[in-house]
């Protein structure tokens, strides 16, 4: 099971397709922001040392409120796709408050019912390269998208009036839609050179159980 502030690595499940669910205790969570750093140089949405320290320094900061989840492939142990979660607590803000603007007080009161938990999801991404190196089609990139959100299902499901918040590309905004989660754009921007960004929000009573369960 996941836990919030986990100081170890640890094995959550094997999947039948070759792949490990992972979380990334808090201790490694270097190994975590590195990946993620890797991957937007590749894209070209950050450019040096500073903005790696950026990305960690956030990382950190969530670190005893947050849950690092990574896919690994069975073999080789490479990490293949990452994602974190973050419970929403007072002291804690995200750049869907900071960059976007979002009043988040304004966004429970627009609600039939207060939530209970808020959970900000982020650092979504996949090494597609590795995967392709792997033999794998992009049919498994989404794969592994499904199969985190399935895991995410576990961690932000407790109760029916918690709501997910967080900032998606155009791209990963499409993929939610597609898996059938009715995700909600509040406001867009400019969010990485050239690449626009939506501040979004997903009530958890608006998607069907099956949808989180199905891969």
């Amino acid at each position: 099971m996941f836990s919030l502030g986990e100081k170890k690595n640890k094995l959550i499940a094997k999947e039948n397709n070759g792949f490990e669910v992972w979380q990334i205790g808090y201790k490694s969570v270097h190994i975590f922001t590195r990946f993620i750093a890797r991957i937007y140089f590749q894209n070209n949405w950050i450019s040096g040392l500073n903005d790696f320290k950026k990305l960690y320094l956030e990382d950190e900061l969530y670190a005893p409120q947050a849950i690092f989840m990574a896919i690994k492939d069975s073999i080789e142990k490479n990490i293949l796709a990452v994602i974190r979660v973050t419970l929403k607590t007072d002291n804690i803000s995200f750049p869907i408050q900071d960059y976007f603007g979002v009043n988040l007080e304004e966004l429970y009161t627009s609600m039939p019912v207060q939530p209970k938990e808020v959970w900000h999801c982020g650092r979504i991404c996949v090494d597609k390269k590795r995967l392709q190196r792997l033999g794998a089609s992009r049919k498994s990139s989404f794969a592994l998208l499904r199969i985190m959100m399935r895991y995410i299902h576990e961690i932000i499901t407790g109760n029916s009036s918690n709501i997910m918040i967080g900032e998606n590309t155009t791209e990963s905004l499409r993929l939610y839609k597609i898996m059938g989660f009715p995700v909600i754009n509040l406001k867009e921007k400019e969010y990485f050179p050239g690449v626009m960004g939506n501040a979004t929000y997903l009530r958890i009573a608006d998607v069907p159980k099956h949808e989180w369960l199905k891969v």
